[in-house]
This record gives structure tokens, C-alpha cells and sequence, in this order.
């Protein structure tokens, strides 16, 4: 007997109404861990696609996503039933669908068969899309071609993590899309490629992130949501096959060399060469934009001022907002937030002197702690401020004797920085500019052993 209950379109879904009915393939399936850092899950995540290409993201927060972990299972279909619509918002949506499903106590799920829904609910851009400005970055994208070229495996560090990166290329016939895979993703690519030594293949990145890097666009991974397909034998594959066979792209021989400048010195020749060099008064008299190097000394720290901040985990300022904060670049408000550095330094070049913001990254770097755990450490103790003072531009103050620290920052006592509408500059002589390092340190020619970090400096 056929059922007269009817089954609605994913792209139909929209509130106030929640009794909505759908038959979806879960394409793609994930947990997600928190934003800080510690590896916990925080949710379970879904990539729904229904019969008619409808696709829809689907969040199981923690606390229910358990009770679903052996029942909903990556490739399979189901009825789904009784959940609530939110509205789809943040950077890097994996859906470009209004709004996305949330699971609740009552989300009902029953396991179905359909001959008709797709297996993987590709949604795929061309290279001259990517390149171009046809992609809004927020959403993030699926691409096919040739894998035409790939660099050799090496590691990358971050904030004192490594990790394995490779860079590849890969073609269609409009152009070539540039890829950064790290971690897994290029152990898998790279193995791939060690043992189909004798051909390019036919590769599928789905869920990429697009991110600008010198003014061009490149394609990254999404820890734990993207996935590399290679030689899928799908429809999609076929159609790109025949349209590029009157293009010369030498199927049958290897992947070819994608060089790529060594990170260390020629990265600095080039920022050196590329950006104007100002003394501290230049940098107060211009009225300029833009990127500059200034060599000078820190000489003190602007003590009067808030040294942290209250940021969401898409590292914006929050506001506190009757009992909760709220993230203005999430266009919500948020539970989980995190403090991050905002040090205001002194610094002198021995003719003026200016105020200079040292932010999150740049400041752990030198004193070798997160901003959590000095503000735990902080607490009755002054020598984090002394440290703090002493740090000079170019130099590495080493704070890792301190004991390591394990404490929650949640005492009233530490928690107590200012959650209006942002910080107040009054008071502050010269310039406040941003400071960006952007590699190690490097010893300049003629300034004999003394320390230079290459910088990017832009008005605040």
C-alpha cells in the first residue's frame, strides 16, 4: 500500500512551520570539535541532498549527537521528521541553503531506499568560477579536473603546531584552480600519487574553502567535513572527460612538479622588497594605507589599557548583551567564547615613537602562552606584567618556565574586560597600527646581530 503522507522538497524548508517531511541521502557526515582547540566534539554535522538536488545542512549539538552516532550512517537514506529550521549563517557554509536543521529530543529518523536521489550531491564550480569573483567565499565549493600537478609533501608550522601540507593543481578546460591540503588530506594525496605513478587523475575536491593569498584565489581543506575523490565513476566525470579531450593534457603521464618558493628566505626577500621601509615619524605622517616596515625597540607597555579581549571563535570581538555575548561578524550571540591578546606597546626608533597593537598570534608567539593561560597564571602573580614589559621587538622572551596551567579562566576576578562596543583609543599618543609577523627571524645584512622580524603594519 502506498502511503498518502507527502514528502517535502528540501528547498521548501523554511519556519515558522516545523512539520515538515523529508527523504534525504546523508552525503556527507562529520563531527565537528570545539574551535579551542582541545579536539572535544561539539556536534555531529550532515550534508542532506533530496531527489531534486535540494541540499540542506543538518547540526546534532552534543548532547543528542551520541544517541545518533551508530543510527545515521554516512551514504544511506532516510525520512526525517519533527526538527527545527535556524537560519544558515557563518563563514564557510557548506550548503547555500537559507537555513539549516537542527535535531531535537523529538527529530524523528527512519531509514528509507530511493533509486533516485544522488549518491553524492556534487555542486560543482569551474576554475574560471573559482578564479573569479562568482564565489562568494562564505560558501564553501566542490571542483573536478586533472590533477595536474603536485609539490612535494613538507610541513608547515603554526603557532607552534606542525603540520604535513602539500600543494597541488588541478585543471579543467577553463584553467587551473591552486589547492592547500593539510594534514590528512595531503597524506592521502600524496600516497595516492606515490602509487599512481603513470597517470593524472581524475579528482574530485568537495567542501573546499576558498581563501585569498596575494590577490588570487586558492582552495583549502575543511578539517574532517571536505573529502578527495579520485576517478569517481560518476556522470560528471564522464561529461568532463569528453570535454577535455581535444585539450593536450597528457592524461598518461605523471603529475607533474609544482614548485613552490622555500617558506624561509625567499618569503622575506620578498615582503623586504615588495613593502615601503619608514622610520616611526614617516609612519605618523602618512596618510596612506598599506603595508610598511619599521625597525624599532619596544620601550614600554601601555599599562592604563585593557592587554585582552572577549572573541568568538571567528576570533571577532563580542559584545555583552544581556547575560550573553554576541558576535557581530557570526550575526549571533554565542556561548563558547575565548580570550585572545590586544597588548599596546611603546615603541621607539631612537627619533619618535608611536603605539603599536600587539595582537593574538603575535603575542603568543613571543611570550609562549595562550592568552588563557597567562590570564589564569595571572592571578596574584605580577610577573606576567613585568615580562610583558620587557619584551623587546625582535626578541624572545622565553616564558616557559612558568607551570603549566590547566585552569578554566572563568574567576569573576580575572574575567573583567570592557564588552562595549569596543576598545577606546582616548589618550593614546601617536599612531595606533596592527602588526603582523609574517615569518622567523632573520639576522639583516649591516645592522650587525641585531634581530629583525619582517612585519605588516596597517592603520587601526
Amino acid at each position: 500500500m502506498t502511503s498518502s503522507v507527502s514528502i517535502d522538497s528540501v528547498l521548501a524548508l523554511c519556519p515558522p512551520n516545523h512539520n515538515w517531511r523529508i527523504k534525504v541521502r546523508v552525503v556527507r557526515l562529520w563531527i565537528a570539535d570545539s574551535y579551542t582547540g582541545d579536539n572535544k566534539p561539539v556536534s555531529m554535522e550532515l550534508i542532506l541532498v533530496d531527489q531534486y538536488g535540494g541540499k540542506i545542512q543538518a547540526s546534532i549539538r552534543k548532547i543528542l549527537f551520541r544517541k545518533w552516532a551508530e543510527v545515521i550512517v554516512e551514504g544511506n537514506m532516510y525520512v526525517m521528521t519533527f526538527f527545527h529550521l535556524i537560519p544558515n549563517m557563518g563563514s564557510y557554509r557548506p550548503t547555500e541553503h537559507g537555513f539549516r536543521i537542527l535535531f531535537n529530543n523529538k527529530t524523528n529518523v527512519i531509514p528509507c531506499e530511493s533509486s533516485i536521489i544522488p549518491r553524492w550531491g556534487f555542486t560543482l564550480k569551474d576554475s574560471e568560477a573559482v578564479n573569479g569573483d562568482v564565489v562568494q567565499p562564505e560558501y564553501l565549493v566542490d571542483v573536478l579536473g586533472l590533477l595536474t600537478a603536485a609539490s612535494e609533501l613538507r610541513t608547515y608550522i603554526k603557532d607552534g603546531i606542525s603540520t604535513r601540507m602539500l600543494l597541488i593543481e588541478i585543471s579543467d578546460e577553463k584553467g587551473k584552480v591552486e589547492c592547500a591540503l593539510f594534514g590528512d588530506y595531503a597524506d592521502i594525496v600524496s600516497d595516492f600519487i606515490a602509487a599512481n605513478a603513470n597517470e593524472k587523475p581524475v579528482i574530485v575536491f568537495q567542501l573546499a574553502k576558498i581563501k585569498t593569498f596575494r590577490g588570487k584565489n586558492v582552495l583549502q581543506n575543511v578539517m574532517k567535513a571536505s573529502r578527495v575523490i579520485f576517478n569517481p565513476e560518476i556522470a560528471e566525470v564522464i561529461s568532463f572527460m569528453d570535454r577535455i579531450s581535444i585539450v593536450d593534457f597528457k592524461i598518461n603521464e605523471p603529475v607533474g612538479k609544482l614548485f613552490t618558493p622555500k617558506p624561509a628566505l625567499p618569503m622575506f626577500e620578498d615582503f623586504m622588497n615588495t613593502h615601503p621601509k619608514k622610520s616611526i615619524s614617516g609612519l605618523n605622517e602618512t596618510a596612506e594605507d598599506g603595508l610598511f616596515i619599521v625597525l624599532g625597540k619596544v620601550v614600554g607597555l601601555l599599562q592604563d589599557d585593557l592587554w585582552w579581549y572577549f572573541a568568538c571563535k571567528c576570533h571577532r570581538a563580542v559584545t555583552y548583551d544581556d547575560g550573553i555575548y554576541y558576535c557581530a561578524g557570526c550575526f549571533k550571540h554565542v556561548m563558547d567564547v575565548i580570550p585572545r591578546y590586544r597588548i599596546k606597546l611603546e615603541v621607539s626608533d631612537e627619533v619618535d615613537s608611536a603605539n603599536f597593537v600587539l595582537f593574538d598570534y603575535d603575542a603568543q608567539y613571543l611570550l609562549m602562552k595562550s592568552c588563557k593561560e597567562v590570564l589564569a597564571y595571572v592571578k596574584g602573580n605580577s610577573m606576567i606584567v613585568q615580562s610583558l614589559t620587557a619584551v623587546k621587538l625582535g626578541e624572545e622572551k622565553d616564558l616557559s618556565q612558568c607551570p603549566s596551567i590547566s585552569a578554566e579562566v572563568s574567576d569573576p576576578d580575572v574575567l573583567t574586560p570592557s564588552l562595549g562596543d569596543g576598545p577606546s583609543y582616548a589618550g593614546c599618543s601617536g599612531n595606533l597600527f596592527k602588526r603582523k609577523v609574517v615569518d622567523q627571524s632573520n639576522t639583516v645584512s649591516g645592522v650587525g646581530k641585531l634581530k629583525m622580524k619582517q612585519v605588516k603594519l596597517e592603520e587601526e
